[in-house]
């Protein structure tokens, strides 16, 4: 230790190679030619960054799983580097770091850009438009676009963690705006559709904005309203679309029944072979599905025939034909409309007037047919053309319907002619007539007659559009100009929103329900592009180094590198370790070091470790400059880089703490504030201490803050304390929640050198807050449900002996438990009588009312709820695990209970079966033995039996057991579970000194324990340089965050069998009538979630049907 420490600063020494010690490399031409290299690298590394960008942005925007740019997109680029270019080209393009993690925080990255962008751009007025739906895995969705000035852009999409009321919504907007710093003042208007959540007189969320906004403008979506206003008709015309639909689902329902047809199609020279299906939700579905099968109505008719059906007879009645023809052509028109409506850059200008066309046009043809003149209706003219029709009662039902649909448009649409009219001065203020200008103030009358008159602004409004040249306008005429904006910003359709829905459905799939959506669908449908200039030079250029790791191979890694506040001597060790932290021997050709100029400063040559660790130390010259440096490792496997910094650092002398709580209630009477002040070294600091403590409501109708100021001096153990009363804040009037702000400034007794500190507690009216724990996500029929419920303050604090309510979706009635002093409580459900459908849970605390002031908040006690899904057995035999607790320690002997029950077993002899259990740790086998079981018989066909494992270091952090057997019917039957360990090693090391505190220029002993022969790296610092880069600190977490795997719950999609369902013909030989296996839980996912690829002929699956599954597919095809 003692030649370590008073190692030369001239030069080093290793047994195995000479060190060299450069300031600069001597000679001119290895000087010139190491720094191209170098700066080669560094421009080839930024250059691969930038590219790396580029292709996240690409893979973001057309909507593909990030997995597809290492896949196939890198893949595909090295083989056409090669072909067209050269090798070099092709290992350049390597070096691109186009990962699924890469792309992922690419993507976060510029989403996260393109949101500042977007809010920058906010500081005046704008408009809000807002939708909500549900992805595939069952979230909903909310998803925001404004409008400022002239451009379009979405603002947020956020995930609604439980209902989607009008004040959950209103909440997560909020909080966005919260977030961002928005005002609800600036939002003029703001686009829904008519839901309950969104226009609620009361609770709904344009009633909660009004309260902070009262002058907002809300707009009901014009597509919405056409799509309602074209929905009804008569009963006459509503059996002829369903009759139709019934006819469709005839062929299509049935694969036999399609193919036929097609065939059928294909033979009589058809130019279509296949119907399409009726969706409800897709507002242009009936126009098309109708089109389709009067084209193909002759096909139709002959199929119908050959397979006896009674539709067959609908085509042969020409009154019910020209009905449908009628349909086919208003429903094509009413599509029209709804498509004109769609787009971006839409105002309520262009659409009413659309709108208006509409009815005028629609008024037109019920004159027109009340006269018996179809011709407006092509396929209805030439049907009657070419048969034999009474056409009084056709005319009577299209006038009545025509006649039906005015009504509703203008119902829907009130007033919208006078309202249009209105705008005219905005549409164009050169051709606005006297009349309708004499409607307007006298005022604006003279600035529009000024306006109309210069010939240099008619030329601006030909060049410009609508919005472009008002807001030139607003500079000469301000008045003018942002009375005419304000009718050019509110959105007049939530036509982005539903175009983000769509792209929704395409990024987040049933193989990516995981995905966090908020991000990539923004950098996916956003307008404005990320700013790339910015995102580059705030990243970390780096050259990549890809080390490939076996589970029998070495992880390398520099683990530890000490960073000085001062000048050398910079210690470092390099180790090498397996993945069971085994050390590995290995000789380093070559290991460098770099000054931030990336000159080699001093190399080492052909080192080699000493049990896997190097230890190694260097001088920097006195006039070193500061900035990063880097130290490559040169390995068998390639090079591994670490950097550390230089930089002038001068030690606090003291530090100032501020401690509150995390949160508080508003039923809490005090606030405890603690002011400690401490010198590097420990020792309380003595001082004056002065204080602001603010509560700042959350939300925007409290806009005042309420303040206190809190004086003292700290104590003979530096800290100050201070119990505040919440009456002083108001806390109970105040509605909701808030946040308590606390800024205290402590001046040194005797110098007045000051430090300041910050802390803050929020204020909630949610009290309480229950949790499920240790509960499974499915359950097994016959096998009792267990779980745990926990119930706390939201200060943390365990809310012992409180009454707890639990029911479930499928037995009425609610089982009532009581918690612990530990707040928990165990509960048990009995699954016998449960049916193969998803279970919801819920837990919540039943409180008797307390009496509040009117103006005070009504202290909330948060629900708990949780889902779970049926596990699937042919037979209905299931393997349970019992429940493991909290980490458990290394090398201890666990015995975990292992519940069975085999219902259905064949009469007679006692079966005798084989458990298998399977211990699995860092996405390895570690064991597989068996156990036997004997039941049925005399033996009983349900029971318990526990099963020993120990526990070594080898298994940690975590461990997988898999139970399973196979019944003689073919059937496997399994369960796992995890079993989290503490991190831990096998070399058990213990370090303490033999004083806690001693003085200056005493003698202290150290004493290391480890086991025999263990080859210990010691480092002595003062505490004061840990508070330089504390995450730098070598912990058992940060070793174990070295391993390449450490648990399997996947496997990759490569090997996935998508095509290999177990599926059967018939529905009522299926559990699921649909094609969705998330529903149920099987072995296979089971097996899947291990990350266990498995070869068998067991039934281990839950059959799907396969008749739907292919109508699924068929009916996305025809569309």
């Amino acid at each position: 230790m003692e030649s370590w420490l008073k190692r030369s600063s001239n030069y080093f020494e290793n047994t195995e190679g000479q060190v060299a010690r450069k300031a600069k490399p001597e000679p001119a031409q290895f000087r010139l030619s190491s720094q191209d290299t170098i700066r080669k690298v560094s421009t080839t590394s930024a250059k691969a960054l930038e590219a790396s960008y580029a292709v996240s942005l690409l893979v973001a925007k057309a909507k593909k799983p990030f997995t597809i740019a290492e896949d196939l997109l890198l893949p595909a680029a090295v083989v056409l580097a090669e072909t067209m270019l050269d090798k070099n080209a092709a290992e350049k393009l390597k070096t691109v770091p186009l990962s699924n993690d890469s792309v992922c925080r690419r993507v976060v990255t510029m989403g996260t850009d393109i949101v500042e962008q977007v809010v920058g751009k906010l500081s005046d007025s704008f408009s809000l438009q807002l939708d909500e739906s549900t992805d595939v895995s069952g979230n909903a969705q909310l998803v925001a676009f404004v409008r400022y000035v002239d451009t379009d852009d979405i603002l947020f999409c956020k995930s609604l963690k439980g209902k989607t009321t009008g004040e959950d919504i209103f909440d997560v907007v909020n909080a966005t705006f919260c977030e961002n710093g928005l005002r609800w003042k600036s939002c003029s208007s703001i686009c829904t559709d008519a839901a309950a959540s969104m226009t609620g007189s009361a609770k709904g969320l344009i009633a909660r904005i009004k309260k902070g906004n009262p002058d907002v403008m809300w707009t009901h979506c014009v597509i919405h309203r056409e799509a309602l206003a074209s929905k009804k008709m008569s009963p006459v015309l509503h059996d002829v679309l369903n009759s139709s639909i019934k006819v469709i689902n005839f062929i299509k329902s049935r694969p036999l029944n399609a193919r036929l047809f097609r065939r059928l199609c294909e033979n009589m020279g058809a130019e279509h072979i296949q119907l399409l299906l009726h969706t409800e939700v897709r507002w242009l579905s009936r126009g098309r599905i109708l089109n389709r099968l009067l084209e193909l109505r002759s096909e139709v008719h002959a199929f119908l025939i050959e397979h006896r059906s009674p539709h067959a007879t609908l085509f042969q009645d020409t009154d019910w034909l020209a009905k449908l023809c009628y349909l086919a052509d208003i429903f094509s028109k009413q599509n029209e409309l709804n498509m004109s409506l769609q787009g971006k850059d839409t105002s309520i200008l262009n659409l009413y007037d659309k709108v208006g066309g509409f009815l005028k046009k629609a008024e037109l043809w019920r004159r027109a047919c009340a006269q018996e003149d179809f011709t407006c209706f092509p396929q209805l003219d030439a049907f009657l053309s070419s048969e034999d029709v009474d056409r009084a009662p056709v005319k009577l039902v299209i006038v009545g319907h025509l006649t039906k649909l005015i009504q509703d448009f203008n119902s829907y649409f009130p007033d919208m002619e006078e309202k249009s009219a209105q705008l005219d001065w905005v549409r164009n203020p050169f051709l606005l007539s006297k009349a309708n200008r004499s409607k307007l103030p006298v005022t604006y009358q003279e600035k529009l007659l000024e306006v109309s008159s210069d010939r240099g602004l008619q030329m601006k409004f030909a060049m410009f559009t609508l919005t472009q040249f008002w807001v030139c306008e607003k500079q000469e005429h301000p008045d003018m100009g942002q009375k005419a904006l304000e009718q050019l910003l509110p959105f007049a359709s939530t036509y982005l929103c539903e175009a983000s829905f769509s792209a929704m459905t395409v990024i987040k799939t049933k193989q990516r329900n995981r995905l966090c959506l908020e991000k990539s669908l923004i950098t996916a449908v956003a307008s404005l592009p990320p700013r790339m200039k910015k995102i580059l030079s705030e990243a970390q250029a780096q050259v990549l180094l890809e080390v490939k790791v076996h589970p029998a191979l070495t992880r390398w890694g520099i683990v530890k590198v000490s960073d000085c506040a001062s000048h050398p001597p910079v210690r470092f060790r390099v180790v090498s370790l397996d993945q069971d932290f085994q050390p590995t021997l290995e000789k380093y050709p070559l290991i460098t070091v770099m000054d931030i100029e990336q000159y080699w400063i001093g190399q080492w040559l052909g080192v080699e470790g000493r049990q896997g660790i190097v230890d190694l130390s260097f001088d920097l010259i006195p006039d070193s400059p500061m900035g990063s440096y880097t130290i490559q490792v040169q390995t068998s496997n390639g090079k591994v880089t670490h950097s550390f910094t230089v930089e002038e650092y001068v030690l606090p002398k003291f530090e100032l703490k501020v401690h509150l709580p995390e949160q508080i209630t508003i039923l809490d009477t005090t606030i405890p504030i603690k002011v400690c002040g401490r010198y590097t070294y420990g020792k309380p600091m003595r001082g004056d201490v002065n204080g602001t403590v603010c509560l700042q409501p959350v939300h925007f109708h409290r806009s005042q803050s309420n303040c206190h100021i809190v004086t003292g001096k700290t104590d003979t153990d530096g800290c100050f304390s201070r119990d505040l009363s919440t009456d002083t804040f108001w806390i109970r009037a105040n509605r909701r929640s808030g946040n308590i702000q606390a800024h205290f400034v402590v001046a040194e007794e005797g110098t007045g050198i000051t430090r300041e500190g910050s802390g803050s507690c929020q204020v909630s009216s949610k009290v309480t807050t229950i949790s499920f724990e240790e509960v499974e996500d499915y359950y097994k029929t016959g096998i009792p449900y267990t779980g745990k419920v926990k119930m706390k303050y939201v200060t943390g604090r365990p809310f012992a002996n409180a009454r707890i309510y639990l029911f479930n979706s499928q037995h009425p009635g609610a089982q009532q438990v009581v918690a612990d002093e530990r707040g928990m409580a165990t509960f048990t459900f009995n699954t016998s009588t449960w049916v193969m459908q998803p279970v919801q849970l819920m837990a919540i605390y039943q409180l008797l009312p307390e009496q509040f002031h009117s103006t005070a908040s009504v202290p909330r006690h948060a629900p708990a709820r949780h889902s779970v899904k049926p596990f699937y057995s042919k037979s209905g035999s299931f393997i349970s695990i019992g429940k493991v607790g909290s980490e458990m320690p290394c090398d201890s002997q666990l015995d975990l209970p292992v519940n069975y029950v085999f219902p259905n077993l064949p009469q007679g002899a006692p079966l005798h079966l084989d458990l298998f259990h399977l211990v699995m740790a860092k996405g390895k086998i570690i064991s597989l033995e068996s156990t036997p079981l004997i039941v049925g018989g005399t033996h009983a066909a349900q029971g318990e039996l526990t099963l020993p494992l120990r526990l070594p270091a080898l298994l940690a952090p975590t461990a997988r057991l898999l139970v399973f057997t196979a019944l003689p019917s073919g059937e496997m039957v399994a369960h796992s579970t995890h079993i989290h360990m503490d991190k831990c090693f096998r070399n058990k090391v213990h370090l303490s000194f033999s004083v806690p505190e001693e003085l200056p220029s005493s003698q202290v002993s150290l004493h290391v324990g480890a086991a025999p022969g263990s080859l210990c790296g010691l480092r002595i610092v003062d505490h004061s340089v840990l508070l330089l880069k504390p995450e730098r600190e070598l912990t058992a977490q940060s070793v174990y965050s070295l391993l390449p795997v450490t648990d399997l719950n996947d496997y990759p999609y490569s090997v996935r069998d998508y095509n290999s369902h177990n599926c059967v013909p018939e529905p009522v030989a299926s559990l699921l009538l649909r094609d969705d296996k998330n529903s149920v839980i099987d072995v296979a996912q089971l097996l899947q979630g291990l990350g266990l690829k498995v070869f068998t002929d067991l039934d281990y699956q839950v059959p799907l049907n396969c008749e739907t599954q292919r109508l699924v597919a068929e009916a996305y095809e025809g569309e």
